[in-house]
């Protein structure tokens, strides 16, 4: 069994569930996020906002930040369902990640709970996995290269519909 790090994402109403005494330490305007610290453990925290189409996701993240694959294992299994969506968005802007955040719902799957089956859609859905768009850089890149590039997107986005797909036959309560 894995286990996701301590909590240190949180969104919309957990946010007040953390340390209350967080005190404002600076703002940083160029990527709209506001730093906190905790006086009494020293702890830091910063505050954004993810923002997409017309929805926006209010977080909270105790730094220092996770990596790449510390989001994904937090994806997966922390128990909350707001730092699973928080730490789900940013790693479709690091498409190097999104390989293992695939292999890690396809074995959260095996032998999954209607919860695993539900978290399998949630993480799919916020990390946009169904996307078939190339998210590696192209400039100075062969032909060749964006395509096998592109290759890899889509086929993260095939494996993630067949999950999906999977998912919404168990909910239904039909086995395969």
């Amino acid at each position: 069994m894995h286990e996701a790090p301590s909590r240190r994402l949180a969104s919309g109403d957990q946010i007040k569930a953390l340390p209350a005494n967080l005190e404002k330490t600076r703002d940083d305007p160029s990527n709209w996020q506001v730093y906190y610290q905790d006086p009494i453990t020293g702890d830091e925290w910063y505050s954004g906002v993810y923002e997409e189409g017309w929805a926006s996701t209010h977080y909270l993240v105790k730094l220092p930040g996770p990596s790449p694959e510390e989001l994904v294992q937090t994806a997966v299994h922390t128990p909350h369902r707001d730092e699973a969506l928080v730490a789900s968005l940013p790693v479709k802007r690091y498409p190097e990640p999104l390989g293992a955040l695939m292999d890690e719902l396809e074995r959260l799957s095996e032998g999954a709970s209607p919860e695993g089956w539900e978290r399998t859609e949630d993480v799919i859905k916020w990390a946009s996995l169904v996307s078939e768009v190339n998210r590696r850089e192209i400039l100075g890149k062969s032909a060749d290269l964006v395509e096998s590039d592109y290759q890899h997107f889509l086929d993260i986005a095939q494996r993630a519909r067949r999950l999906q797909e999977t998912a919404e036959r168990r909910k239904r309560g039909v086995e395969g």
